[in-house]
């Protein structure tokens, strides 16, 4: 998922009437997740937070993010909404060219869906 100049995307649980960035309803049961449960955006000097806008909480790294509250995402940390755990790996760059503010990064966000697995014996 490439995240482009607005600088943000959105988790949550898609409906008609709302489009989401990352629709955790593809990836388990999202009936308690609010249909705008998170947003990751970029700061001006290139780090990534993660703001919860839902009422249940987000866990960043096993540390709870309460609704209206912000986290820091760094490389490989781990984002679990209602038992979806989600590995975050962002990496911003500056790169030749400009924008309106006379300066333009190249920003990749990938969000991959862990899965875990017990093997009893």
């Amino acid at each position: 998922m490439l995240l482009g100049f607005w600088c943000q995307i959105t988790l949550g649980r898609s409906t008609k009437d709302s489009q989401i960035d990352v629709d955790l309803t593809l990836e388990g049961p999202a009936w308690k997740i609010s249909r705008r449960q998170g947003v990751i955006r970029l700061k001006k000097n290139g780090e990534f937070s993660i703001v919860n806008e839902g009422k249940r909480p987000i866990y960043v790294d096993g540390r709870a993010v309460l609704m209206g509250c912000r986290d820091v995402l760094r490389n490989n940390s781990v984002i679990e909404v209602k038992n979806i755990y989600l590995l975050f790996h962002g990496v911003c760059r500056p790169w030749e060219g400009c924008d309106r503010k006379g300066i333009r990064h190249r920003i990749r966000v990938t969000i991959y869906l862990l899965t875990f697995s017990v093997l009893f014996v």
